[in-house]
């Protein structure tokens, strides 16, 4: 099996939510609560492929994760990783772009399909240096000066986790899903996060899958 060792960001997001039981604690630790109250007790399970542009691959990484709801009924939620330094002003649009893929995809062109979607949810995790300053709705990103003409546009875009920020214990109950998260968390940071990083290294170092556990885990 080959790695794109010019994308590890890649490689450790996709690896973290391939595994049922990390991505059930990711998501329970990062959702809204009202969100992680609505999910069954199934793990969610992840699915193969991605949705991102070609040109964005180098900076985005994304991951789609089935999930059951306690109505039984299904849905998705779409987890999309900004690991450029800096919050990117297009992210809300690019986002109803891929969920836009997500549904054709799901629907098939099937008329029954299309008349019942299943909702998804796009949760974006973010570890640049840099505060989060992007517009996180279309209605935020459109400048029309009528109320009436904003109101037309969907108002809700994403959920942000902005890695840098939530303290680490918060970040995932399940270890090796907390420390593939502290290793997306460090790795823009410097010499001012060095005490930090020395902190979390035993941590990160206890959970590394050995080979075969990583490519079991890995779909490229």
């Amino acid at each position: 099996m080959e790695f794109n060792l010019n994308q590890p960001h890649d490689l450790i997001f996709r690896a973290t939510l391939s595994d049922q039981r990390r991505a059930d604690a990711i998501l329970r630790a990062h959702l809204q609560p009202w969100l992680a109250d609505l999910l069954a007790d199934e793990p969610p399970v992840p699915l193969d492929g991605t949705f991102v542009d070609e040109e964005l691959r180098s900076s985005q990484s994304d991951k789609l994760l089935q999930v059951t709801l306690r109505s039984g009924q299904p849905a998705f939620v779409y987890a999309l990783l900004e690991h450029k330094s800096y919050s990117d002003p297009g992210t809300a649009l690019q986002l109803w772009k891929y969920k836009a893929r997500i549904w054709e995809a799901y629907a098939r062109g099937e008329a029954d399909r299309l008349r019942a979607l299943p909702a998804i949810v796009p949760l974006v995790f973010y570890h640049g240096r840099q505060p989060w300053t992007a517009p996180q709705s279309i209605a935020a990103m459109v400048s029309a000066q009528d109320e009436r003409l904003q109101a037309l546009e969907p108002t809700f875009g994403y959920f942000l986790r902005d890695l840098g920020h939530i303290p680490v214990e918060r970040l995932a109950a399940d270890p090796a899903a907390r420390a593939g998260l502290l290793v997306l968390r460090y790795s823009h940071r410097g010499e001012e996060a060095v005490d930090e990083k020395l902190a979390a290294l035993p941590e990160i170092l206890a959970v590394l899958p050995d080979e075969s556990d990583f490519e079991r885990q890995v779909v490229v």
